[in-house]
């Protein structure tokens, strides 16, 4: 049995991309409309409900598909990637992805017909199941790779990795992160959001398998969870034996537990039931998952990847000014350790390529191996946060949380403008106009101003009279002071030619 394969050809097995952007972004909308701010990320058409396409906002001037796309590009399983990958939308926002898309992904996207107006609430299980089956995903033996467009990862995420390690061992798997530390930025922004626990093999060195999976815990009950806990993420890859378990799961509404409450929750459901029936599932670990379910979360997410394309900025040229030295330059081959050279020809090769992108692609995301390899991406995130909290700090824009409802679920607490006149304009005494006079040579008009009047001295000799007015002929002898074309000839020399 050849691995990932599952007994047959390993050529015939493929994997398919599945995005899922069927979000409507309820809270994110709320806390948009609710704050005055940020009113451009609500896309709302006439006759549908509010609504935020979490999948479309920015990062760092990057919308978040495009930061999948261009990960996803890295995967040789997944190329041609234009014909394995599914974009899920749903019926309130295909127009928005319609517009995003260019011809190439517009033939992939899918609806699924539901729009916030619908009672019943289709979650990411359920459109997965409903897309599978249309397409027959699960008739070709087709892997899957499910990303769920509410998070995104740090840009040094690898999904190369998770794909090719999932493909070798021939089972489902998970990706999982670290909780962060209440007393974090990160952490204060997660606080409103529901967690899954997930437990995983702690002698294992690597990608371990998952023992058990707990139900989703409630913000109010946020506080039990351990500090060294590991959490679900949003990238899911499910072997094509399990796919027709996954269809079955979705059509199964009876037994619905508490983490099927959100929209991700019903993936949860699916992989604590296939651990139960006895079949492996491995956890791959990733860092700085950045949640986008609400506006504080995307501000942070959003001023983090700026933060961090300048950081690869300034690192590409302080590697380009230490080989630039000319003493260093003369004596590379034999100073220059193998890791030194190693990172130049990754500077030069990236920087190659993104001259050839005309910089249209961010730093951030072309140099992705570049940033792997070099940057420290837990030292930037530590910098980051004690930049945010000054700056937010400074901009008196702390998190503001409040309870509300009977689950007790976060939302941002909209803040109170105040709206005072600045100091210099407390005086009413000194809201007169007063101009500054002008110079007296100055002429001062509606149409010339500062301009000086026009005087003999300031006109050429061709053009003023010898009484310095202004006549139409020459009285005294003329006196050109135009430029001389004719060729002069040197007297001294012309005399030396007689001896």
């Amino acid at each position: 049995m050849g691995k990932g394969s599952s007994g047959r050809d390993g050529t015939s097995a493929k994997v398919a991309l599945i995005l899922v952007g069927s979000s409507f972004g309820n809270v994110f909308a709320d806390d948009v409309y609710n704050h005055g701010d940020y009113k451009f990320l609500i896309t709302s058409n006439d006759g549908e409900k509010r609504h935020v396409t979490t999948m479309l906002i920015q990062l760092g001037g990057v919308p978040v598909i495009d930061y999948w796309l261009l990960t996803a590009q890295q995967s040789k399983r997944l190329q041609a990637l234009e014909d394995n990958l599914y974009i899920v939308a749903n019926k309130d926002n295909i127009d928005e992805f319609e517009a995003w898309a260019n011809d190439k992904y517009k033939k992939r996207l899918w609806c699924n017909e539901a729009t916030k107006f619908d009672r019943e609430y289709l979650n990411t299980l359920q459109d997965v199941a409903a897309l599978v089956t249309e397409k027959g995903l699960d008739k070709d033996f087709t892997h899957l790779c499910i990303i769920d467009g509410n998070c995104c990862f740090s840009p040094d995420f690898n999904l190369t990795r998770i794909i090719e390690h999932s493909f070798i061992r021939d089972t489902d798997a998970i990706t999982t992160f670290k909780m962060p530390k209440p007393t974090s930025i990160a952490g204060k922004l997660t606080n409103n959001t529901d967690k899954v626990v997930v437990h995983v093999d702690p002698n294992a060195n690597s990608n371990p398998e998952v023992f058990a999976i707990d139900e989703a815990v409630s913000p109010s009950q946020a506080d039990n969870i351990p500090e060294d806990s590991y959490l679900m993420g949003n990238v899911y890859y499910v072997h094509a034996n399990s796919v027709s378990a996954l269809v079955a799961a979705a059509n199964n509404r009876e037994n619905v537990s508490i983490s099927a409450r959100f929209a991700a929750g019903s993936m949860v459901d699916f992989f604590r039931q296939r651990i139960a029936d006895g079949h492996k599932v491995y956890a791959h670990e990733c860092k700085h998952v950045l949640c986008l379910n609400t506006l504080n979360q995307f501000k942070f997410a959003d001023s983090f990847f700026k933060f961090y394309a300048s950081q690869v900025r300034k690192a590409m040229e302080d590697q380009k000014q230490k080989h630039n030295d000319t003493n260093m330059a003369e004596n590379f081959k034999t100073e220059f350790s193998a890791t030194e050279r190693k990172k130049k020809e990754m500077y030069d090769k990236y920087e190659k390529k993104l001259t050839q992108t005309n910089h249209i692609i961010p730093v951030y995301v072309v140099k992705q191996e570049l940033a792997r390899s070099t940057l420290d991406t837990d030292q930037i995130m530590t910098e980051f946060e004690e930049h945010y909290a000054a700056i937010s700090s400074s901009r008196n824009s702390e998190v503001t949380l409040r309870k509300s409802g009977a689950g007790g679920a976060m939302q941002v607490q909209p803040q109170e403008k105040k709206y005072t006149l600045p100091q210099r304009f407390c005086d009413t005494s000194t809201w007169q106009h007063k101009p500054v006079k002008q110079h007296a040579v100055f002429t001062t008009t509606n149409s010339n101003y500062g301009l000086k009047a026009p005087t003999p001295q300031t006109m050429p000799s061709l053009f003023a009279g010898i009484n310095g007015s202004f006549t139409n002929k020459f009285p005294g002898l003329y006196k050109s002071s135009g430029f001389t074309t004719a060729k002069t000839t040197s007297k001294v020399h012309k005399s030396l030619d007689d001896f």
